[in-house]
């Protein structure tokens, strides 16, 4: 009988470690944003006052929407649970306001990041390579992760590798 329970005791901790890994890295899947297909203009061009900008307004997951406001030079993509305002701390620049794909990551069907390529700007604000921008949703606004993707054929998978250990450690550090 000892032996039995000296194996208990031994292997008890690792056994709860590791359900709780189990837990933590369970349930993450994505769902996708297709912004040639899944976005449209907010006004009609008849709509429109002479001066007055336009926004693209996108089909998103489990509440959230996407909003993409256009400039001469590049587009902001803002995110924001609907019927809220559009903003996030970091607004991801696009090059192309109707091309890509936006990346939901969830965990148990729940959104909690954003993942989108984006241009990689200097200090005078000209684009210098592209990146994926990382960004935490409600309750992981401390998500903000990027991964350069030049020469990189795995930055997705680095992507949503940042982006689940983050909600594992947000989740984790959680009162």
């Amino acid at each position: 009988m000892r032996p039995f329970f000296l194996t208990l005791l031994l292997l008890g901790p690792c056994i709860a470690w590791t359900s709780s890994q189990a837990s933590d890295a369970a349930g993450f899947s994505s769902s996708y944003t297709d912004l040639s297909k899944d976005c449209k203009w907010r006004f009609k061009a008849t709509e429109m006052k002479d001066g007055q900008d336009n926004s693209l307004v996108c089909r998103g997951h489990g509440g959230y929407g996407l909003q993409i406001d256009p400039s001469a030079k590049y587009s902001a993509l803002h995110v924001a649970l609907q019927g809220t305002d559009f903003s996030s701390p970091e607004a991801p620049f696009l090059k192309d306001p109707q091309k890509g794909m936006v990346e939901w990551r969830t965990a148990d069907g729940k959104p909690f990041a954003v993942i989108v390529r984006s241009l990689e700007l200097d200090k005078q604000g000209e684009a210098i390579g592209e990146r994926l921008a990382v960004i935490g949703l409600k309750g992981f606004e401390s998500l903000q992760e990027s991964v350069k993707t030049q020469g990189n054929p795995r930055a997705n998978e680095q992507a949503r590798g940042l982006a689940d250990a983050a909600y594992s450690r947000i989740r984790r550090s959680a009162p």
